[in-house]
């Protein structure tokens, strides 16, 4: 995969990632706009799974004057939704943010380790220096 200006004016960001086929190379472009609660999810459900079920609940979300396109419009309608979703990734988006959060303050969960990334350990030398 490559990344290079999207040749057919789509706003996506300045970089367009580029998927390898047979015959050469095709954009990816992003069915919704890019968040990282809906990158975790569709990569959780699979490919088109997640635009299913974002236009099922946008279609149910209609009732109120403006419609959120979020990851939480998605829960707010899961009843609606696919059984992948209702049984897997209503769960996987969370758990994934609370890992992350445990990963990054180890220590307040009672786990005796510094943080996993290296910008927390980086933000609190600077800190220990001043």
């Amino acid at each position: 995969m490559s990344l290079k200006n999207d040749p057919a004016g789509a706003d996506f960001g300045q970089t367009t990632p580029l998927i390898p086929t047979s015959g050469g190379t095709v954009p990816l472009r992003p069915a919704q706009p890019l968040s990282v609660p809906f990158a975790i999810a569709s990569y959780n459900e699979g490919e088109g799974g997640l635009n299913e079920n974002l236009k099922k609940a946008l279609e149910a979300a209609k009732t109120s004057n403006d419609p959120e396109r979020s990851f939480w419009t998605l829960v707010e309608h899961a009843e609606i939704l696919s059984v992948q979703f209702k049984n897997e990734n209503i769960k996987y988006v969370p758990k994934f943010f609370a890992a992350a959060i445990v990963g990054e303050n180890p220590r307040v969960f009672g786990v005796d380790m510094g943080p996993i990334s290296s910008y927390t350990q980086q933000q609190s030398n600077v800190a220990a220096d001043q």
